[in-house]
């Protein structure tokens, strides 16, 4: 569904995201994906023998999930950023339901921005895991006629901060780790 950025209100929620149980495959499944390879996910004995009950799924999946409900928010909405922080485990059979709320509409670049907090809970409405994004929009219809793209683009002053972020980020995990990491430009 398209959305406009003139037509939302504060405490618009996003879609309800129920997610099947989570089976080991699919753990498999998204390991492999993300080439997150940890035995903590995939072998029971060598997760057991770290003190938990089983493997259990990797946090990723529950931010994962609420990016998909953002995109069922707005088909025509660009995601800016995606934040999370996992507060409990995932384990296999649980059932995630991923949520969130519309926090703030605001003008900044030239952009029609708007930001949420996002969580997953699981089958008994324990946070797993609680974030925020930050989305563009169209203003309205006419906004996105004139622009003749599907989704809004980023101003280049935002290009600009991402990558300045991109490359802080890049410096903290090379410096925190004594890795000598190669900067490639990622535009």
């Amino acid at each position: 569904m398209k959305r406009y950025w003139d037509t939302l209100e504060i405490g618009d929620a996003l879609p309800a995201i129920v997610k099947k149980p989570i089976s080991r495959l699919q753990i498999a499944q998204f390991a492999a994906a993300s080439e997150e390879f940890s035995p903590l996910h995939l072998d029971d004995e060598h997760a057991k023998a770290a003190g938990f009950n089983s493997a259990y799924a990797p946090g990723l999946m529950a931010l994962g999930f609420a990016e998909e409900s953002l995109r069922a928010f707005a088909s025509n909405m660009r995601i800016v950023s995606l934040t999370g922080t996992f507060q409990r485990l995932i384990w296999p059979g649980d059932t995630l339901i991923a949520k969130g709320l519309l926090l703030r509409r605001y003008q900044k670049h030239d952009e029609h921005r708007i930001q949420f907090s996002v969580w997953c809970e699981n089958q008994h409405h324990e946070v797993v895991m609680k974030g925020s994004s930050i989305g563009l929009l169209f203003k309205n219809a006419l906004h996105e006629q004139k622009s003749q793209s599907a989704v809004p683009a980023i101003s280049s002053a935002t290009h600009e901060a991402l990558l300045k972020k991109c490359a802080h980020l890049l410096n903290d995990v090379s410096h925190s780790h004594g890795v000598a990491v190669e900067h490639k430009e990622l535009v």
